[in-house]
């Protein structure tokens, strides 16, 4: 997929016949990152927003999930945008760093998930000893242990 925009987006360049390779590459890479930071900016209003609304439920833990979710959502969509940026530099550079990018997405990937879901156990630890949030609120050693213990669990 990347590969087919790249020729697509380097041939109308081309055919200007104004820029060199490396210049057309970098700005094929600058758009990929401008990109990137345009739908990490829509990500994180989305999620924003959404939290505004779901704020508006009696449920507490959907708060808590955008909550632990819009960092690790908006880290993932740059992930993912410097992956591509990295790919199209590969393509056209050969260096040996650009080698590892694969395993740096999938070590990236499980990084942000884990990210999420140790936000998520937080989250959802304030919300249970909270007096404010719960009727009944739980002991805050037994939460803190469960929490620790999960948090432990997902390491």
């Amino acid at each position: 997929m990347i590969g087919d925009v790249m020729a697509m987006v380097n041939g109308w360049i081309e055919n200007f016949g104004l820029l060199s390779e490396a210049w057309r590459v970098g700005i094929v890479v600058f758009a990929l990152v401008f990109g990137t930071a345009t739908v990490a900016y829509i990500a994180s209003h989305i999620i924003a927003a959404l939290e505004r609304k779901f704020s508006q439920t009696k449920n507490l833990f959907d708060d808590a999930l955008l909550h632990a979710a819009r960092k690790p959502v908006v880290a993932f969509v740059w992930l993912q945008g410097v992956y591509w940026a990295a790919e199209v530099a590969h393509k056209y550079s050969e260096a040996e760093i650009f080698k590892a990018n694969e395993s740096v997405l999938q070590i990236g990937f499980i990084f942000v998930l884990v990210w999420a879901i140790l936000r998520l156990i937080k989250e959802a630890e304030g919300i249970l000893v909270s007096p404010l949030k719960m009727k009944q609120p739980m002991d805050y050693t037994t939460v803190n242990a469960v929490s620790k213990l999960s948090r432990a669990v997902v390491i």
